[in-house]
C-alpha cells in the first residue's frame, strides 16, 4: 500500500487598496498641482512566517515590492500619481514581521522614508486575532496583512513631511 501524503498552504490574498485612505488622499491631495511617485523601497527582509511556516507574498513578489506596490495603488487610485512626477518618495523597509502568539497575534511595520531631503519613519503595529492552533494562527495571520498595510499607508498620507512635499507650490 502506497500512502501519499501532501501540505499545501494558502498563498496571501493580493494587496486590495483602502478606500479610507483613497478617500483622504483626494481630499487632502486632490485639488494639489503636485504628483508623487514611488520610488525604490529597499529591504534586506528575505521573507515572513509565523511559527515557522513561511507566508506567501502574493505573485512571488519581494515583500520590499509587495510594499512598493501597495502604495502605489492607493495613490493611484487617489489620482495623485504619476510615474513622470518629480516628487519621489523612497524608502527602505526596516521591519515587516509578523508574531502569531496564541490569543493576539500582530503584524510589525517600519519604514524609514525619504521625499525630498526629508526624511522619516513611520511605524506601525497592527494587531490581530490569533489562536491556540497553529492553521487558524496562520490563516489570521495572512488575512491581515492587507489591514496591516492599509494602517500603515495611513500613517504615511497623514505624516507632516508628505504633507509638505505634496502642498509645496511648484
Amino acid at each position: 500500500m502506497l500512502l501519499l501524503v501532501g501540505c499545501t498552504m494558502p498563498i496571501t490574498p493580493r494587496y486590495s487598496v483602502s478606500t479610507k485612505n483613497v478617500l483622504e488622499l483626494r481630499d487632502l491631495y486632490g485639488n494639489s498641482p503636485n504628483k508623487i511617485k514611488v520610488g525604490e523601497i529597499t529591504s534586506g527582509i528575505k521573507g515572513v512566517n509565523c511559527r515557522g511556516v513561511d507566508i506567501q507574498i502574493p505573485d512571488r513578489l519581494t515583500v520590499a515590492t509587495f510594499v512598493k506596490n501597495g502604495f502605489s495603488d492607493e495613490l493611484k487610485l487617489a489620482g495623485v500619481y504619476s510615474s513622470n512626477a518629480k516628487i519621489e518618495l523612497q524608502g527602505k523597509l526596516l521591519k515587516f514581521d509578523v508574531e502569531c502568539n496564541i490569543g493576539t497575534g500582530r503584524w510589525l511595520t517600519e519604514m524609514e522614508i525619504t521625499i525630498g531631503a526629508n526624511t522619516f519613519t513611520i511605524q506601525n503595529n497592527y494587531d490581530f486575532e490569533s489562536a491556540y492552533t497553529g492553521d487558524i494562527a496562520y490563516n489570521n495571520a495572512q488575512q491581515s496583512i492587507t489591514p496591516a498595510l492599509q494602517d500603515f499607508y495611513g500613517l504615511i498620507i497623514k505624516h507632516p513631511d508628505f504633507s509638505k512635499a505634496l502642498n509645496a507650490t511648484k
